[in-house]
């Protein structure tokens, strides 16, 4: 399971929040010159209506449309922003879900 359980020291009374670990997805796009690609990346930060995609090696443009694949459910997202960090996560990208869509991880959510 990818959910584990946090707890805040400074106040013993709160709840311990869930805290949800980086989730392995497959991404399919269109890259810069026009070409499809596919790769493994990290889904962070996730919700039922986005995350945050990091470790994506091409390069892609704010507004394109994307497939997203976590276990065997796909959803189109569209790319909200995107930043090239140069560094071990190379490019992140915050993608927003289509409505009309299912939410691939509704399950870790749940």
């Amino acid at each position: 399971m990818f959910i584990t359980e946090t707890t805040n020291s400074t106040c013993a009374s709160r709840r311990p929040s869930p805290f949800i670990e980086d989730l392995p997805v497959r991404v399919w796009a269109v890259n810069l010159q026009g070409a499809w690609f596919t790769q493994y990346a990290l889904a962070h930060d996730i919700s039922r209506q986005g995350a945050l995609l990091i470790g994506l090696e091409h390069q892609l443009r704010c507004g394109d449309m994307i497939l997203v694949q976590y276990g065997s459910l796909k959803a189109r997202f569209r790319i909200v922003w995107l930043r090239d960090s140069e560094g071990p996560y190379l490019v992140r990208a915050a993608v927003q879900r289509l409505q009309r869509d299912h939410c691939p991880w509704e399950d870790v959510l749940a």
